[in-house]
């Protein structure tokens, strides 16, 4: 049996803000953040989602891969 890591990725604010990261996130960190996020999305063989967010993201409209 192999024994895989699990890495989890979280944005907070340094005052505990973890809700709407989509709201202040952009303005703060945007092209860093999403070129590091990027690279972890691409680097793993399986995501761990919970109810809400597989469902939240199952909702939008996917974006082709850019390189």
């Amino acid at each position: 049996m192999t024994v895989r890591k699990i890495i989890e990725q979280a944005v907070i604010t340094l005052d505990g803000q973890i809700s709407t990261p989509q709201d202040w996130l952009p303005t703060r960190w945007a092209g860093e953040f999403e070129q590091l996020s990027r690279d972890l999305l691409f680097s793993v063989d399986a995501l761990l989602y919970g109810r809400v967010s597989y469902r939240d993201t199952c909702r939008r409209p996917r974006r082709s891969r850019r390189g």
